[in-house]
Formats: structure tokens, sequence, C-alpha cells
């Protein structure tokens, strides 16, 4: 089948949440009047995600699933995206903590604006967000952080988007890191001098098992420091 929108969900360890697929499908049915792929990518998963998966992907025809032993943001993004069989693709969570009416805005604007991303940040003015500060303080510092780093305006990267597969050649070189992983490809996109766009979004993300950990941060560092001297010449 002809998909014209490939909606993209990395899965590490979501039995939990797997429950949301059925509200899922019947929203993004609702939001799109045309054919769409929702590629499941459960990478270095140890609980019942998988099998979880498999049972949702024979009853609904729009799902496909991709298992990989690597347990990592970045390689799941990555496999999804080469994977998928659209030109418009998306970056999804699997607990709806985001308002999914966002993709049907974004879809428009891609299909009838001049742009390549459409963003969906919480840290837009105009966008609503609940959260607990201390989701909210670590948010503001890596923000700020990445803007020192690379010398670019603060920007929220990690968040949903839509792209056009088509504008982003880069998608296939793209690195196997984790939680640097949506930044990197904000900063590639950068660097082909894509038209990048964002609108505001809300965001309920107070859900009890929504927790920061000191070693996701530091990992996230160390991801940001390989990329800049190492992973790339870019900003040098």
């Amino acid at each position: 089948m002809n998909y014209q929108i490939s909606l993209v969900f990395p899965l590490f360890n979501e039995e939990s949440r797997m429950k949301n697929i059925p509200c899922i499908m019947e929203c993004f049915r609702k939001l799109f009047e045309c054919d769409f792929e929702i590629i499941l990518v459960c990478n270095g998963c140890v609980d019942q995600t998988l099998s979880i998966a498999i049972e949702y992907s024979t009853k609904y025809e729009e799902i496909s699933i991709i298992e990989t032993p690597v347990a990592g943001r970045g390689n799941a993004l990555k496999l999804g995206f080469l994977q998928s069989t659209s030109d418009l693709i998306a970056v999804c969570s699997i607990d709806r903590s985001w308002d999914e009416s966002f993709y049907s805005v974004a879809k428009n604007l891609l299909e009838t604006g001049n742009y390549d991303v459409i963003y969906g940040p919480k840290s837009h003015p105009s966008s609503t967000v609940v959260r607990p500060f201390y989701r909210t303080l670590p948010s503001y510092l890596i923000k700020n952080y990445i803007s020192v780093l690379f010398n670019i305006h603060p920007v929220d990267t990690n968040c949903i988007k839509m792209f056009r597969r088509s504008s982003c050649d880069f998608v296939g070189l793209l690195s196997e890191f984790n939680y640097f992983a949506e930044t990197e490809f904000y900063l590639l996109a950068l660097r082909e001098n894509l038209k990048i766009f964002s609108i505001p979004v809300f965001v309920n993300d107070s859900g009890k098992g929504s927790k920061v950990h000191l070693s996701s941060l530091m990992q996230f560092v160390s991801e940001s420091i390989r990329f800049k001297f190492f992973g790339s010449n870019i900003y040098v």
C-alpha cells in the first residue's frame, strides 16, 4: 500500500503504555483523511513490549514492527525513518503526552507551506505545558547547554515533529546516539539550511512514570561532546 504519512514510535520497555495503541489508532483515523502507517520500533526491549506490538499488528493493518536488540533512541528512529514508505514522516510518543492534533496541523503546513520540518516544542511561547518542576529544570538546562555548545538559539529539540523525507537526505547518516539523537537531527537540519517551523502544542507530562535520571543527563552530555568534537566537523 502507498501510505501518505509514516508515524514512527520508538519503544523501549513500554509494556505499560502499549494499551494506548487503540486510542492512538482511533485518533489518527479521525485526524487523517488519507492512508497512514504506524511503525513500532522495539529497541532493546526486555519486557513484553514486542509481544504486545505483534498482537496489535495482527489487529491493525496500518501497524508494522521493527525489532532491534540495540537499545537507543537514535538507532530506533533511524531504522523507522529508513523503513518508512512515505515522504511525510512523524516522530511520535507512545505515552500520548503531546496533543496528537499537532500532526494534522503539521501535515497541512508541510503540504501547503514552504517548510521542511515542523516542530512542536514545549518551549514555544504559546505552548501549554503541564509537567513537574523536576522535569522542567533539566529541559531548561539542556536547552541552554546546547545553545552555548553549538552557538545556536535556545530551542527544545526533544519533542514531536514531522518532516519531509525528500528534504532530509541525512536520515540515513544519523548516529546511534540515545538521548542526543533528537538534537543531532535538528543540528543536521540546520546544516542543510532546511526551513524549520515551530508551532505551539499542549503537553501533559505529569505521569508518575515520567522521571529524569542523572545518568541520562550525563549520557546526553557525553553524546553531545562526541558529536561536537568527533562525530562531525560542522561545529568545530
